[in-house]
């Protein structure tokens, strides 16, 4: 089995309306959450060995600030343009693109793409009325079929789900 780590950006600053939104930096709450969540995933033992990432500015800091919080070297991510504004249909190809050696992956983007891949993978296990799945800076872990290429409805089962804020 193989597991993926699904994580949206932290939280981003949007005081300058008029800065584009791939522009968009972190705020301080995301500065600051980021790496909480990197400690988390670290002392769950949740590394990753592949990492894909959207290129806008958010995600590219949320990953630097990420790998502060973990105390072991990452490694080098790829960041795809497919990730940013996607649709499930894209981040279902860019996860049939991960190199079959992979035996952990992150993949760090947006809303509402996450959350339709994350709610397709695990089946609707995690979805509650009302409530957002993945807010900024939030970690699903799943465990995933032994193919990332072939990846049905529903394959998925689910090993951790982290919001920043229950670490406080």
């Amino acid at each position: 089995m193989r597991r993926l780590i699904v994580m949206r950006h932290a939280k981003s600053d949007w005081g300058t309306p008029e800065l584009p939104d791939r522009q968009r930096p972190l705020n301080a709450r995301g500065r600051k959450d980021a790496p909480r969540m990197g400690a988390w995933l670290a002392r769950q033992g949740y590394l990753p060995d592949e990492i894909r990432v959207s290129p806008a500015l958010r995600t590219r800091q949320t990953l630097t600030l990420l790998g502060s919080g973990i105390s072991t070297e990452l490694p080098p991510p790829y960041f795809d343009t497919r990730i940013y504004e996607a649709r499930l249909s894209d981040l279902l190809a860019v996860l049939a693109d991960i190199p079959k050696s992979s035996r952990c992956s992150l993949l760090l983007g947006h809303n509402p793409g996450l959350e339709d891949l994350v709610d397709h993978l695990g089946g609707h296990m995690l979805f509650e009325p009302g409530r957002q799945l993945l807010p900024t800076c939030t970690a699903v872990v799943l465990e995933m079929p032994d193919v990332w290429d072939a990846l049905a409805a529903g394959c998925a089962s689910l090993l951790a789900y982290q919001r920043p804020r229950a670490l406080d």
